[in-house]
């Protein structure tokens, strides 16, 4: 996998979580994971929440690990930060394959990871402060 022994990691957020989504890839960005950037790329920019949820759910389950005896292909994992979390978690889970969960702490990213097998991480930025986001996303690439 090259540089990025971890996997991939893709990103999206609407206008509310859009500082928090560019802050959170400036940290993690070289940390093991490829990070791909979905959207959006400006505070101004208006997006619909359910094309951002299934952009990055779509991009999850046609690039994720494919699941046999010998657990072949890269982890592929997704953030998704809004103002509350729970209308891109609803939206990415329309799509068959995609699990996606909220957390609010690094014991919950881990808990979602580990007992629901969540390829989707969902941050509500009313929840989650930026002083601990990437304690919460590190947890659940852990």
């Amino acid at each position: 996998m090259g540089d990025y022994e971890q996997g991939k990691l893709y990103l999206g957020a609407d206008c509310d979580g859009y500082e928090m989504k560019e802050f959170l890839r400036s940290k993690i960005d070289g940390n093991g994971f490829l990070v791909i950037d979905l959207g959006v790329f400006d505070i101004e920019e208006q997006a619909d929440y359910n094309d951002v949820a299934r952009e990055v759910a779509e991009k999850v389950v046609e690039n994720g690990r494919i699941k046999d005896n010998h657990d072949h292909g890269e982890v592929t994992l997704g953030v998704l930060i809004s103002a509350d979390g729970g209308k891109l978690m609803a939206s990415a889970n329309q799509l068959d394959g995609a699990k996606a969960y909220t957390a609010n702490s690094k014991e919950q990213a881990k808990e979602i990871k580990a007992e629901f097998g969540a390829n989707i991480l969902c941050i509500g930025t009313d929840n989650v402060g930026m002083d601990e986001v990437c304690e919460v996303v590190n947890a659940f690439l852990a």
